[in-house]
C-alpha cells in the first residue's frame, strides 16, 4: 500500500503543480501552451515515481511500523506524516494536497487498523495476523533494509574521501570539467597568446572521488584480468562492477588512455555495445577531436548496474545513454570522457 500511495502521490504532485496555470492563465492566451492534466499525472508517475519509491519507501515503512507497534491509528497523525513527507520530497506547495489525499487513502486501508495484529495474536483468530499481505510487507521491508545497507556503505566512502582525497590513479584521471576547461584555455592561448584570460579549473566532485577510490587502476576495471602481468584485454571492461556514470567515466578513461590514441576509440566503443557516431572524429570549436557513442536503453536495458531490480528499474527511465570521448588536436592524448542520459 505504501508503494501504491507513493506512485499516486507522484502523479498528484504534477497534477496540482500545473493546476495554477489552468486557474490563472486563460485558455486563449497567445503563445502559452498549458500541460494537459492527464499528461501531468502520467509524467509524474513515470518519472517522479521511481525516485520517490526508491528513496521514500523505506523511511515511510519504518515510520508506519512504529505507529502500528504503538497502536496509533489516528487519522490526523497519518495525514501529517504524508504531508510532511510530500512537501519534503517535492519541495513545493503541491505536496500538501497530494500528501493529504495519499494520507487519507493510507489511513483508510491500513492506518486505522494499526495494532489489530496484537489483538489477533491474543485471541482465537491468530492466523489472521500472519496473512499473506503482512508477510509480503515485512519481506519488502527486509529487502529495502538490505538495499539501505549499500547506501550506508556508500555514505561511509563519501565521508572517507572527503577527509582524505584519493589518488588520481594510473593512468592519471582527468574529469570532464577539468578536460573541457583545459581545452578552452589551450584554445585561447593558441589564439591570443599570453594575453588570454586564465580560468579556474574546477575541483573533482564527491561522487568522482568515490569512483577513484574504488577504481584506482586498470586492473580494478577489468574482468578477470591482470594488467601488470600482461594477461589482460582492455576491451573487457567489467560492467558488473559499475554502478553509476562516475565509475563508468573513470574506468573508460583509464582503459582508453592505456590503449593509446584516438584510433582506438571507435573499436573500443563498439566492443562495449555502443554505436559510434562516425568513423571520422568530429572537430570541436576548440580544435580538439571528439568521438561519440550511443547506447539504446529502451532496446537493450540499462548498461549498468547489471543487478538489482529497483536500481535497474530506475536506470531504465532514460531511453538512451551517450558517451563523448574528447582528444587532443593530434589525437594522441585523451582529454576526458563523459557519459550522459537522454530522457523524454
Amino acid at each position: 500500500m505504501s508503494l501504491l500511495c507513493i506512485l499516486i502521490f507522484a502523479g498528484l504532485v504534477e497534477f496540482f503543480g500545473v493546476m495554477p496555470a489552468y486557474i490563472s492563465v486563460p485558455a486563449d492566451v497567445s503563445g502559452y501552451q498549458r500541460t494537459p492534466l492527464f499528461l501531468a499525472i502520467w509524467w509524474g508517475i513515470l518519472f517522479r515515481g521511481p525516485g520517490y519509491t526508491l528513496f521514500g519507501t523505506l523511511p515511510l515503512l519504518v515510520i508506519f511500523l512504529l505507529l502500528e507497534w504503538k497502536n496509533l491509528s489516528s487519522k490526523w497523525l497519518y495525514l501529517i506524516v504524508w504531508v510532511l513527507a510530500g512537501v519534503g520530497a517535492s519541495l513545493s506547495i503541491a505536496g500538501v494536497p497530494a500528501g493529504l489525499i495519499c494520507g487519507l487513502l493510507y489511513w483508510f486501508f491500513v492506518g486505522q487498523y494499526a495494532g489489530n495484529w496484537k489483538i489477533d495474536l491474543s485471541g482465537t483468530s491468530s492466523k489472521r495476523a500472519f496473512s499473506s499481505g503482512r508477510i509480503v510487507a515485512y519481506g519488502l521491508l527486509l529487502y529495502l533494509s538490505y538495499i539501505a545497507i549499500g547506501y550506508v556503505w556508500y555514505g561511509y566512502k563519501m565521508v572517507e574521501v572527503s577527509m582524505r582525497e584519493p589518488s588520481r590513479g594510473i593512468p592519471f584521471f582527468v574529469s570532464y570539467r577539468e578536460g573541457i576547461s583545459k581545452a578552452y584555455v589551450s584554445d585561447k592561448k593558441r589564439k591570443f597568446g599570453n594575453s588570454a584570460r586564465p580560468i579556474n579549473i574546477p575541483e573533482l566532485g564527491i561522487f568522482q572521488k568515490v569512483a577513484l577510490r574504488d577504481f584506482p587502476d586498470v586492473d580494478s576495471c577489468l574482468k578477470g584480468a591482470d594488467y601488470t602481468s600482461k594477461k589482460f584485454d582492455l576491451l573487457n571492461l567489467n560492467w558488473n562492477k559499475i554502478n553509476n556514470e562516475f565509475e563508468a567515466e573513470v574506468c573508460t578513461f583509464r582503459l582508453l588512455k592505456t590503449l593509446g590514441g584516438i584510433e582506438n576509440a571507435t573499436p573500443w566503443l563498439e566492443a562495449q555495445g555502443f554505436k559510434s557516431s562516425s568513423k571520422t572524429p568530429h572537430k570541436t570549436t576548440y580544435g580538439t577531436l571528439s568521438v561519440h557513442g550511443s547506447y539504446s536503453i529502451q532496446q537493450n536495458g540499462p548498461k549498468f548496474p547489471t543487478s538489482g531490480f529497483i536500481r535497474r528499474a530506475y536506470r531504465s527511465i532514460p531511453y538512451s545513454m551517450s558517451i563523448v570521448t574528447e582528444w587532443s588536436i593530434d589525437g594522441k592524448e585523451l582529454l576526458y570522457v563523459r557519459y550522459s542520459f537522454n530522457r523524454l
